[in-house]
């Protein structure tokens, strides 16, 4: 059946619309993905989906060795300490189409009394695309433990001294920043948020179109900055 004319700009482009002349169906977005990384001392881990294991036992200061696919839709996610049935944490969440997460579980899995320090895990969605040109893209976690009774601080990365070229915004305990740096050498140091107490310093030799995690870990009195490379798509 033919489309009945329509005077007006307005109409007509609904017109042509209802008339097919839009053109075809939008591709489907790609599922979501996701990758495992463990950050809380002492304890291996199994990440399930829906009560079904999708990565199994990563250890401290390690990660599933890929990016997995999963639905886009409300689901049942939580950590338990590798070959137990005993859930450490959980969480329903959707994770949008074409979306890219770490699984991030850090804190201790034998807390005490200091709530704040127990172990659980968050979603942190990052973007793999390749940075342009001469770039880095670093992300930034917080995932220091203090020692008991001691409250967790924010620290920034920067370079050492007073006149930092590169500078991240504070990061506090369990949360994420990110930068795109220059490709290089680089020394960044791990700086306690309103002093000028630099806790730990690293040199790390960031290639141009990666994309890195840096952790600033560990356990009081031994922090640690570690890297980890995220997978460009």
């Amino acid at each position: 059946m033919k489309c009945a004319r329509i005077v007006g700009l307005g109409a007509l482009a609904i017109t042509i619309l209802a008339c097919g002349g839009g053109g075809g169906t939008p591709a489907e977005l790609p599922d979501p993905n996701f990758r495992l990384v463990n950050l809380a001392p002492g304890v291996s881990l199994d990440f399930y989906v829906n009560d079904a294991v999708a990565v199994s036992n990563v250890g401290f200061g390690a990660t599933s060795t890929s990016f997995r696919s999963t639905k886009s839709e409300e689901q049942d996610f939580s950590v338990n300490e590798n070959a137990s049935s005993i859930v450490i944490d959980s969480q329903a969440k959707t994770l949008n189409k074409n979306s890219n997460h770490l699984a991030i579980a850090f804190g201790l899995k034998d807390f005490g009394t200091e709530n704040l320090k127990r172990l659980r895990f968050d979603f942190f969605e990052v973007n793999r695309l390749v940075p342009n040109g001469n770039k880095s893209r670093v992300y930034a976690f917080n995932s220091f433990v203090r020692s008991t009774g001691e409250d967790s601080y924010a620290v920034t990365f920067k370079n050492p001294g007073l006149n930092p070229v590169i500078q991240f915004n504070a990061i506090d305990f369990g949360q994420i920043t990110s930068n795109e740096i220059d490709a290089g050498p680089t020394t960044l140091t791990a700086q306690r948020q309103f002093t000028e107490s630099e806790v730990v310093t690293v040199t790390q030799n960031f290639e141009a179109g990666k994309i890195y995690l840096m952790v600033f870990g560990g356990q009081e009195p031994s922090p640690t900055i570690t890297f980890f490379e995220i997978q460009p798509k």
